[in-house]
């Protein structure tokens, strides 16, 4: 791995940033969000779950309070993430088994044969190393008749953002391809050729009321760059002399794919 891609997965990874990120793009809009995270769910059947990037633990905790949901799996590389995760498991009343794992992705199948009738996978799938082997392995470990939900940015997603970033630096490869046409590029086709694809999509709208709370929010992605925040700052604070506030679209797609 290069040493920018160890950057960029270590910033990605880091539990304060991915954090505050989470605050942010669902600051104003949570029910929004929640809502149609909870429509993915709706037809879907299972008590055996994996959930690949666990992170923070947003969709452990909705597995742990569901009453149908016997055992869980959570697996990330941030150890940090991890713990923040037990913190909010602790404080649950939950009957099923949960199994947190500090464990990479591509290498958590190698030696594993268990099935699970659930694998999900909310943003974070763009960082494996082999997105078509991945996918191969989720499949082969999926139930008959068992999901794969796989969520996570597409299209226009960050375009006003990125816009304004471009004008001072390019964001990195990785970064934009995730953002944008990872999901379709890389995913979709993979799945399709053993799996039924439906798919659900959500533009959330993010605002921002100041050039601070814009810049911290920068900060804490993966594409901050601080040899250019001087000259960014400028712009940003230009923007706000004239306008109220900056918006930030949220491009999201769902593909839940049944294993036939």
């Amino acid at each position: 791995m290069s040493r920018g891609l160890n950057e960029i997965l270590d910033k990605a990874t880091n539990s304060h940033n991915l954090a505050e990120r989470i605050k942010k793009n669902t600051q104003g809009t949570e029910d929004i969000f929640s809502s149609w995270t909870d429509s993915l769910f709706v037809s879907l059947n299972y008590s055996n779950v994996l959930d690949i990037c666990c992170g923070t633990g947003n969709q452990i905790v909705k597995y742990a309070t569901n009453k149908k949901v016997k055992n869980i799996t959570g697996i990330d590389i941030s150890e940090g993430s991890l713990n923040f995760s037990l913190s909010r498991l602790s404080e649950l009343n939950s009957t099923a088994m949960i199994d947190l794992k500090n464990i990479s992705m591509d290498l958590f199948f190698e030696k594993r044969h268990q099935k699970y009738d659930l694998i999900s996978c909310f943003y974070g799938l763009y960082y494996s190393k082999n997105i078509k082997k991945l996918i191969s392995q989720m499949i082969n470990c999926t139930e008959d008749g068992g999901v794969i939900l796989i969520v996570g940015p597409y299209g226009e997603n960050n375009a006003s953002f990125f816009g304004l970033i471009e004008e001072h630096y390019k964001i990195p490869d990785l970064v934009k391809k995730s953002a944008t046409s990872f999901m379709g590029d890389d995913v979709l086709p993979e799945l399709s050729m053993q799996t039924r694809v439906q798919m659900k999509t959500l533009v959330n709208k993010i605002y921002f009321y100041s050039s601070d709370e814009l810049v911290n929010y920068w900060r804490a992605t993966t594409f901050y760059n601080f040899t250019h925040e001087k000259a960014v700052r400028l712009d940003i604070d230009s923007y706000f002399v004239k306008h109220d506030f900056f918006i930030i679209e949220k491009h999201i797609i769902a593909f839940i794919a049944t294993k036939i």
